[in-house]
């Protein structure tokens, strides 16, 4: 793609790039954004993608082995790279669920204005949270859970919590008012967006 396409692109396109710490409320923040009409792009099912792809078991420890080895492989900002099509087909509105590092939010920078929105919460809830929506890749004890943890660090995942555009702290919120913050962030966001493409 020539570069005057990815400007044309990117002029055309407003991408939410959701980042947190597993358990934060990151997906439940995409499903707020996907009833706006926003279409949602998930990062992780890539990964489970490539899972099964190898024919292994969706657990923790392969999704955390296989998301290593794509990146080591491709570069931290691969998965991305994985998505890209899946971003430009989802259109004007796009909510990419699971960025992990600032590389990723470069890539996905090329076809799309792109927003960083990470969401807090604490250890204790964030383990708490994983345990209730008991998926196959839970965590076995609290130990496990802050080895995962370090491992999702360790791909850049505090830096792009740290350079978000803004970060919203998932503690102790209801929905509604969890709602509320997302809607006013991205609301103004999305005026911003509409005003420039006028």
């Amino acid at each position: 793609m020539r570069r005057g396409e990815y400007v044309r692109l990117r002029k055309e396109r407003l991408a939410v790039c959701i980042v947190g710490m597993p358990g934060s409320g990151k997906t439940t923040v995409a499903d707020m954004l996907g009833l706006l009409g926003f279409k949602i792009v998930t990062l992780g099912d890539i990964v489970r993608m490539e899972v099964s792809r190898r024919g292994l078991l969706p657990t923790d420890d392969n999704l955390g082995k296989v998301m290593r080895e794509i990146r080591i492989e491709e570069g931290r900002g691969a998965v991305a790279k994985l998505a890209l099509n899946s971003i430009k087909e989802a259109g004007r509105l796009c909510v990419v669920d699971g960025v992990r590092c600032l590389e990723e939010v470069d890539i996905i920078g090329s076809v799309a204005e792109t927003k960083l929105l990470a969401i807090h919460a604490s250890p204790q809830i964030r383990f708490k949270r994983i345990c209730i929506r008991n998926r196959s890749d839970i965590p076995a004890d609290f130990e496990k859970f802050k080895e995962r943890d370090k491992r999702e660090l360790e791909v850049g995942l505090g830096e792009a919590i740290a350079l978000a555009d803004e970060v919203i702290s998932n503690n102790d919120l209801t929905k509604d008012e969890l709602r509320k913050g997302v809607l006013a962030i991205v609301g103004k966001w999305l005026n911003e967006f509409e005003d420039r493409a006028a």
